[in-house]
């Protein structure tokens, strides 16, 4: 789901099944021009973050341990 950051309205919305991971279908949701886009550590791999930046976005990921 993707939500504007200053109404909190929700913009885009993307529905997988079960088995697909957050990192694969993220993509699908991200508006153009998205600005800092702020996401779990499920969204760390290459696929998100290089779609992410091919639209002009800036990640900001949490990176967490384990």
């Amino acid at each position: 789901m993707g939500a504007d950051a200053d109404t909190a309205l929700v913009e885009e919305v993307s529905i997988t099944s079960a088995n697909i991971n957050d990192g694969k279908a993220g993509p699908d949701a991200l508006p153009d021009n998205p600005g800092e886009v702020f996401a779990d550590s499920a969204y760390r791999g290459n696929h998100f973050c290089g779609a992410l930046l091919a639209k002009g976005g800036i990640p900001r990921i949490v990176a967490t341990g384990m």
